[in-house]
């Protein structure tokens, strides 16, 4: 299902990504203790894309290391920050804390 560009960039901003400058919107994980990460996506800043399609979300699921279904909870916050870092440590995509 189609999501709002703006809506998906400020679910990430509020768990934990940040904005790295660009051509792109470019989004970077940040752990909760601080480190960075090498967790990414990025979204277009063209004006003209209002929505993202179903392709270019599952591609940001692969990216952040997601299935399509747990991209959806995470963007609708029902899955947490912490909840995401430790699904990260547990497949081996973060070391832990």
């Amino acid at each position: 299902m189609p999501r709002e560009k703006r809506d998906v960039e400020r679910a990430l901003l509020k768990k934990g990504f940040f904005e790295r400058p660009g051509d792109h919107m470019r989004l970077v994980y940040i752990r909760l203790s601080g480190a960075t990460t090498e967790l990414k996506t990025m979204t277009s800043r063209s004006p003209k894309v209002r929505t993202l399609d179903d392709g270019l979300l599952s591609l940001m699921a692969r990216q952040l290391t997601l299935s399509r279904s747990e991209l959806e909870r995470f963007l609708d916050c029902s899955m947490s920050r912490e909840e995401y870092e430790a699904l990260m440590v547990s497949r081996g995509v973060l070391p832990p804390a």
